[in-house]
């Protein structure tokens, strides 16, 4: 006959095995809360990446319609600024291939001599025209290399002279014929005030 004894403490080999297996719900437990909250966070962290790329978004569209209207803007003052140069131009050409009228007549002070005096003087785009009287031929033909020097003369052509007898005394009439230059010419020639000095220079020590 065999008899078995059982020594073991009666509920101590259960409480192990309860043990462990609370052991392993806790692990799966703990597993399950780091899954739970990883997911969470990875939840969180792409909402709030999606909002923070949304934001940057509206901020990006926000300057490219600044920059729309800006370029729109810029645009029109380029517009505007294009028609002032346009008319600018139009009146610098204007100015520059108009007869300088003005300077003519500033110019005869420093060409006429005292035996020469201008009665008439016609003008067209062209050319100018003088008339008048002189003391002599000789101061007539002063008066033609003096006007030959100046800045708006392109040729000046020879004069026609006629002789007359006014109150006992005698007058030398004559026409001179002047081909002139366009204000452009004249710049690019020089200025007024330095052929005018060379010209009066050479009419005092000729």
């Amino acid at each position: 006959m065999v008899v078995r004894l059982d020594l073991r403490i009666p509920g101590k080999g259960k409480s192990k095995i309860e043990a462990e297996s609370g052991l392993s719900h806790y692990l799966v437990f703990a597993a399950a809360a780091c899954f739970f909250f990883t997911v969470l966070a990875v939840i969180l962290f792409g909402s709030w990446k999606i909002y923070a790329l949304q934001s940057e978004k509206k901020g990006l569209e926000a300057k490219n319609r600044a920059a729309a209207q800006n370029l729109e803007l810029m645009d029109i003052e380029f517009s505007r600024l294009k028609k002032e140069a346009e008319k600018m131009d139009k009146a610098l050409t204007f100015m520059l291939g108009d007869i300088p009228a003005v300077e003519v007549l500033a110019q005869l002070d420093t060409v006429l001599s005292d035996g020469v005096t201008i009665s008439s003087l016609e003008m067209t785009p062209e050319r100018v025209v003088f008339k008048g009287i002189a003391a002599t031929e000789e101061e007539i033909m002063k008066f033609v290399s003096s006007l030959s020097s100046v800045p708006f003369a392109l040729s000046v052509e020879v004069p026609a002279v006629t002789h007359s007898d006014v109150g006992g005394r005698r007058v030398t009439s004559f026409s001179l014929e002047c081909r002139m230059r366009t204000m452009q010419e004249i710049q690019g020639a020089g200025s007024f005030s330095g052929q005018a000095t060379k010209a009066a220079s050479e009419d005092v020590n000729p």
